[in-house]
């Protein structure tokens, strides 16, 4: 799976409004920003599989959930153009790496 780094300095000074303002978790926000843009561009939708070039039909956001044991584990969000649906899905989804303590892949699981 390839990861792309992306480096530029933002003001997120809405986004912190935004999460006090709605109770909205800081992070949350941040993770629907970056599908937001994802989903925007087109090479995102292409991943190498194997030897091949594979076209995906919805893309998801991968964050670090720690566990409920203190460790940590990998969790797939599928990006919504909507928040609350996007805030829904990642309360449900972190909550059950936290209590289940072990990674989320969307790939591997029916949407």
């Amino acid at each position: 799976m390839p990861m792309v780094t992306l480096m530029k300095t933002l003001d997120v000074s809405p986004l912190v409004r935004l999460s006090r303002k709605r109770g909205y978790k800081f992070h949350m926000l941040l993770c629907w920003c970056i599908g937001k843009a994802a989903a925007r561009t087109e090479d995102f939708y292409l991943l190498p599989v194997g030897d091949k070039l594979m076209q995906y039909d919805k893309l998801a956001v991968n964050t670090v959930v720690t566990t409920g044991d203190g460790g940590i584990a990998t969790c797939d969000i599928p990006v919504s153009s909507e928040l609350e649906q996007f805030n829904r899905d990642y309360m449900k989804l972190t909550g059950q790496v936290h209590e289940i303590g072990e990674s989320l892949e969307l790939a591997r699981t029916i949407w």
